[in-house]
C-alpha cells in the first residue's frame, strides 16, 4: 500500500511593501538630528538610505531633511517620515513620507521632471543642469498641414514650455528665499495682561464665578479651610473671568492661582515663542506675519518687546507682537500661526 506524505509547507516569506511611485537614483543626503546619511534612491513618496551604525525602529516617525546639492546651491526639503524597514547589520533602510512642506513637494517634483527631461544629471556626486535633452524618437511622417496650423502649434508649445519653466523657477526661488530669510515661530497664542487671584488660605474651593464679565467687588471664588472657616475673594476690577480656573471641589494651597482675570481695558497681544538661535535675526530687523484661526491675516505686525534673556543660552524666547487691531478678550489663549521674514526689503 502506498502512503502519501504531504510536503512540509515552506515558511511564509516576509514581503516588503513596494512603493507605488518610480524610484530615482540621484545624489542626495538625508539629515536626521544633524546626522548625515547617504540616500540610495528616492521617489515622490519615500526614500531609500544607508545609515551604518544607526539605530532605527520600524514604525518610528521623526522630522528630517532631504538635501540635494548643486554646484552653486544646496536645496533642502523638510519632511516628516516613518521607518518602513531597516536592517541594522547593513544599515540599509527605507522611509515613507508622512508629511512634506508644500515648497518641498514642489522641489522634489521639479528635480524628477527635469531629470526625466534630461536637464538634470549626476556629476561627481552632485546634481548639475544641462541644456541638452534626451534624444526623441524619430517622428512618423504625417500628412502636411497648413503653415498657419504649424505656426499655431509652435506658439502654443513655446507658451507651455515658458509657463512650465516659470513655475519651476518660482518653486526653486521660493525655496531658496525661505531658507535664507524666513523662519517660523515654535508656537504663538493670543495673550493679555492678567490679574491673578490667589488662594489666601489652604482649603477646598466651594464656589467660583463662571467665565465672563465680573464687576469690581463681586465674589470671584470662595475657599473653606480645614476648620470650616470660609474666605471669600472678590474681583478687584471690571474684568473678564478667563477660562481654565480651578474647579469647585479642588484643593488649593496658599498662594496658588485659583482664577485669572482679564481687565476690560486690557489690549490683547500675540505671545510668540521662537528658538534661541533665531533671536539675533529678530534684532537685525524682521517683519512678522500672523494668521488667526478665523482666517484673518496680518502682514508686517509690530514687535513690541523681546524677553530679557539674562544668562539664557538656549531654549525658547518669548516675543510680544502687536497685531495692529483689537481682539476680544474671549479669544484669550487662541493659537496663532506666526512667521518672521528677515529680508532687508521687508
Amino acid at each position: 500500500m502506498n502512503l502519501h506524505v504531504p510536503a512540509t509547507p515552506a515558511p511564509p516569506k516576509k514581503v516588503r511593501e513596494l512603493r507605488n511611485n518610480p524610484r530615482f537614483k540621484l545624489p542626495a543626503r538625508l539629515v536626521v538630528d544633524e546626522a548625515d546619511y547617504a540616500v540610495t534612491d528616492f521617489s515622490r513618496s519615500g526614500i531609500g538610505f544607508v545609515a551604518p551604525g544607526a539605530q532605527f525602529s520600524v514604525g518610528e516617525s521623526f522630522p528630517a531633511e532631504l538635501r540635494f546639492e548643486f554646484p552653486d546651491v544646496g536645496l533642502g526639503v523638510e519632511i516628516k517620515a516613518e521607518v518602513r524597514h531597516f536592517e541594522p547589520r547593513t544599515g540599509a533602510g527605507g522611509l515613507s513620507f508622512t508629511h512634506r512642506h508644500p515648497d518641498g513637494a514642489g522641489i522634489i517634483d521639479f528635480i524628477i521632471n527635469e531629470h526625466l527631461a534630461g536637464r538634470i544629471m549626476s556629476t561627481d556626486g552632485t546634481l548639475s543642469r544641462s541644456d541638452a535633452t534626451r534624444a526623441a524618437p524619430k517622428p512618423i511622417i504625417a500628412p502636411s498641414s497648413s503653415t498657419g496650423a504649424q505656426i499655431t502649434r509652435r506658439v502654443v508649445g513655446l507658451a507651455l514650455f515658458t509657463l512650465g519653466g516659470a513655475a519651476a523657477l518660482y518653486f526653486l526661488g521660493s525655496s531658496i528665499y525661505n531658507r535664507l530669510f524666513v523662519f517660523e515661530a515654535v508656537s504663538a497664542q493670543i495673550s493679555a495682561q492678567t490679574v491673578d487671584l490667589d488662594a489666601p488660605v489652604a482649603g477646598t474651593i466651594v464656589a467660583v464665578a463662571p467665565p465672563g464679565k465680573i464687576a469690581p467687588g463681586a465674589p470671584a471664588f470662595s475657599v473653606v479651610d480645614a476648620f470650616g472657616a470660609q474666605t471669600d475673594v472678590v474681583s478687584p476690577c471690571d474684568c473678564e473671568v478667563a477660562e481654565g480656573g480651578r474647579a469647585v471641589g479642588s484643593y488649593a494651597s496658599p498662594g496658588a492661582v485659583v482664577q485669572r482675570l482679564i481687565p476690560a481695558d486690557a489690549a490683547p497681544f500675540v505671545s510668540v515663542s521662537v528658538a534661541f538661535p533665531d533671536v539675533n535675526r529678530i534684532y537685525d530687523g524682521a517683519a512678522v506675519d500672523l494668521k488667526f484661526i478665523d482666517g484673518t491675516g496680518v502682514s508686517g505686525a509690530r514687535i513690541v518687546a523681546v524677553e530679557n534673556l539674562r544668562e539664557q543660552g538656549s531654549g525658547l524666547v518669548t516675543v510680544t507682537v502687536d497685531p495692529g487691531f483689537a481682539i476680544p478678550p474671549a479669544r484669550f489663549g487662541e493659537p496663532v500661526y506666526a512667521r518672521f521674514d528677515t529680508a532687508p526689503w521687508r
